[in-house]
């Protein structure tokens, strides 16, 4: 994956719906990890 893909990625888990609470936690740690990885903030993915 590289940095283009990572944003795409975070930024459709952001906009996603949430299910249930163990859906969001699970989105919320991917996107995490996503923007760890990458060095990436939430102003890169807007």
């Amino acid at each position: 994956m590289n940095k283009e893909q990572a944003i795409r990625e975070a930024k459709t888990l952001a906009k996603a719906t949430l299910k249930s609470r163990k859906d969001a936690e699970e989105k919320h740690k991917r996107i995490n990890q996503v923007l760890k990885e990458f060095n990436l903030t939430w102003f890169d993915i807007e």
